[in-house]
């Protein structure tokens, strides 16, 4: 059972990208960050049909486990890496707003 999880909203850079934002989420980004410590598992979401504007930040969700005795470590190698380039990053991924990512740890 994951200690914490990591909630990133994001949304594709234009509604034509659907597809391509997808696929990069799936392919490519999800697996590069489960090569990371700590992090277990990644699953992806989006808003429902009818559940409000599928243009807006929250309309994509990604759900990252994490198995880590500080998760906050965790987080910040995956911060450090994305900086340093080490993490494949897209365009397809809008900028404006930027993805928002949110740490929850269990409670005991």
């Amino acid at each position: 059972m994951p200690r914490a999880i990591l909630v990133v909203n994001s949304q594709p850079s234009s509604p034509a990208r659907q597809g391509e934002f997808e696929d990069w989420y799936d392919n490519t980004h999800i697996p590069q960050v489960l090569t990371m410590p700590g992090f277990i598992g990644g699953r992806r979401f989006r808003l429902h049909d009818g559940g409000g504007d599928p243009g807006t930040a929250s309309a994509q969700l990604v759900i990252y486990d994490l198995d880590a005795d500080d998760p906050m470590d965790a987080v910040a190698e995956l911060q450090r890496r994305a900086l340093a380039g080490g993490l494949a990053s897209s365009d397809v991924v809008a900028s404006d707003p930027a993805p928002t990512p949110l740490l929850y740890v269990q409670q005991n």
